[in-house]
């Protein structure tokens, strides 16, 4: 009874807005109907965008609410119960809702243009590339220098954090700071910035004639002594079991926003966990612990002699009730079958008593917390305190700071090649202001998990012009339309006019110069397309120098007719590089989970597979042929 009926909820308030108000929500991502509850307190229902909705009365009123928020940000609860998501407010709540896309504002600071490309990649839901481009705002630091960063960073331990992912990573990385550069050791020390994870009230500790100060989770505070000593409470939680010990220490805290000197209990369970959070046995004792500071009050002033009970014994209602079941007992003595009825009395009478023991419990328990100098104050108003150099991305939501310290790394068992990844990164490059400064950053590109196989087959595979593996014929007479215009630009041709014919394309080209020439392209119902063919030139020697220039080796950077986006960027960059090492891409055969590249250097050559799959990564590369190893080992 005690650990599941001691929780105080708070009523819903009615809007006394005016009938036509409208209410405008930023950042409604952090708003969801995910439930959620304290140790021993509710707000409403426990479900926030549920309450907010009842408190607006939209459907009674001609008020109206407009939801602001980043849906590529991380959400407070669950993505598919936020206002962001239409389909969820109509069908959840019948609301005719619509919504808006904001633009972008790449241009905004360097921060902002770097962190889109976390979201444009969950637009486009492709995950395989993230390759920043760094300055003096955006920032990647090598493990040699992070000692050295995170010294100049707690000069401003308010304007700059680290960002992790895991409680565990931030926990030890404040213990580290703690002991490499604070050199304090692992205890509370004087200077420590701390944050809160609850609400509490507590005494100002140079004013005793104060009201009680409110201080709520997410403050920070900076620790000016702590007490030596620890006090214990002695729980038993459940019967035959070893009893839990819950610790408590007095701090005195200069919080951050005010300046104010105060006094705090801090609860030490919470703030020496590996998480922020109490253990299910810790919680219960706690709990525990409340309730028997409420009922050893009640031992003082018991309930059968309290108002609460006077005053229900009094309502007509109750004396109805209690003078029916005298009548009823009188008539069972008799032998009537009233038996029933009798019952059901019983039950209404014993509600009526509960509830004005409920009355009479919060009312001991108001008593309490209106008693700076009760235990039960003290207990309820402990602190949950963690040291707060480092937080996660996922607490840092509510902050902004002028520079973020990111530690890029989730741990060897979680991916980056995902949405869940390129969300969390952007949420923590939007906590910074200026800067950001990236800790164990590798970029992303579709081939960080390539294999290479030196394994070449020994043939030279056969002589194909263009090749397209889109399944639709009339795609691939696209692809390959915009391969040769691409190709025959570079050598200052224009495209005048074609013509489609049963397995042959016909390309009418025009000079620099006005000279003309008609090419004839046949293809097979493969996606191969064959070299091109003369049929007519004006002048003739025009041909006679187009076709030679044709025959040349081609030196292909633009892959517009590429399949696939991601791959065309892929081969873009290869293109680059290999130029840079005179090496160079004439031709792209396309297939199926895999493309062909032909490249040569001077007089070698090599044909190259590049297997992909459907997430965007390559997964192997390896030659069909070459004619020299130098190629390939270039």
């Amino acid at each position: 009874d005690t650990t599941n009926n001691d929780v105080e909820r708070v009523p819903l308030k009615a809007s006394d807005n005016e009938e036509n108000a409208l209410f405008i929500v930023d950042e409604a991502q952090l708003l969801s109907d995910s439930y959620y509850r304290s140790i021993d307190l509710i707000f409403g229902s426990g479900y926030l965008l549920k309450d907010f909705l009842k408190f607006a009365n939209l459907s009674q009123t001609k008020r109206k609410i407009i939801f602001i928020g980043d849906p590529y940000q991380l959400h407070n609860g669950n993505e598919e119960e936020s206002p962001l998501r239409l389909d969820y407010l109509n069908n959840a709540y019948d609301l005719k809702a619509s919504s808006f896309l904001l633009l972008d504002k790449p241009e905004f600071s360097h921060v902002i243009s770097e962190g889109l490309r976390c979201a444009n990649a969950m637009k486009s839901e492709m995950y395989n590339s993230l390759l920043f481009s760094m300055n003096e705002q955006f920032e990647s630091i090598p493990k040699d220098a992070i000692p050295g960063h995170i010294e100049s960073m707690l000069d401003n331990p308010l304007k700059e954090h680290v960002l992790t992912y895991t409680n565990e990573d931030a926990q030890r990385i404040n213990l580290w700071i703690k002991s490499s550069i604070l050199r304090n050791g692992e205890d509370l020390a004087s200077s420590d910035l701390l944050s809160f994870h609850n609400n509490i009230a507590t005494l100002n500790s140079d004013d005793p004639f104060a009201k009680p100060k409110k201080i709520y989770n997410g403050e920070f505070a900076t620790i000016v002594n702590v007490s030596e000593q620890t006090l214990t409470e002695i729980v038993y939680v459940k019967k035959d079991t070893a009893p839990v010990e819950l610790h408590f220490r007095q701090v005195k805290l200069q919080l951050s926003t005010t300046q104010e000197v105060v006094d705090v209990l801090s609860f030490e369970n919470f703030r020496t966990s590996s998480k922020p959070e109490l253990s299910e046995e810790v919680r219960l004792a706690y709990i525990i612990l409340l309730h028997q500071q409420i009922k050893n009050l009640s031992e003082q002033h018991p309930f059968e002699g309290s108002i609460e009970l006077q005053a229900c014994q009094a309502d007509n209602a109750y004396q109805e009730l209690m003078t029916e079941r005298n009548n009823l007992e009188e008539q069972l003595k008799r032998g009537e079958r009233v038996k029933t009825r009798l019952d059901k009395v019983g039950v209404e009478i014993r509600k009526l008593e509960r509830e004005a023991k409920q009355k009479y419990k919060h009312k001991l328990k108001m008593e309490l917390l209106n008693n700076p100098s009760s235990p039960y104050y003290k207990y309820k108003n402990a602190a949950m305190l963690r040291f707060a150099w480092a937080m996660t991305v996922h607490r840092s939501v509510a902050y902004s700071f002028d520079r973020v310290l990111i530690n890029t790394d989730q741990g060897s068992n979680r991916g980056k090649n995902n949405h869940a990844y390129f969300q969390w990164l952007y949420t923590a490059i939007g906590r910074a202001n200026k800067k950001v400064t990236l800790i164990n950053y590798e970029p992303i590109t579709p081939f960080a998990k390539v294999e290479l196989k030196d394994a070449p087959s020994g043939s030279k595979m056969k002589e194909v012009f263009f090749q397209s593996a889109h399944p639709d014929q009339q795609q691939r007479l696209a692809d390959f339309q915009e391969y040769f215009t691409s190709m025959v630009s570079t050598y200052d041709l224009k495209v005048e006019n074609i013509e489609h014919n049963n397995w042959q394309e016909r390309y009418f080209l025009l000079g620099a110069s006005g000279s003309k020439i008609i090419l004839n392209i046949a293809y097979d119902g493969k996606g191969n397309f064959k070299a091109p063919a003369l049929l007519k030139s004006d002048p003739s020697e025009f041909g006679v120098e187009v076709m030679a220039t044709l025959r040349k080796k081609a030196i292909l950077k633009k892959f517009a007719f590429n399949a696939n986006r991601w791959r065309e960027a892929a081969y873009e960059i290869i293109a680059n590089k290999l130029d840079k090492k005179d090496v160079h891409i004439e031709g792209l055969l396309q297939n199926n989970y895999h493309d062909i590249l032909k490249c040569y250097q001077a007089d070698s050559s090599l044909e190259v597979e590049l297997w992909y799959g459907g997430n965007g990564l390559f997964s192997k590369v390896i030659p069909r042929y070459y004619t020299e190893t130098t190629i390939w080992d270039t």
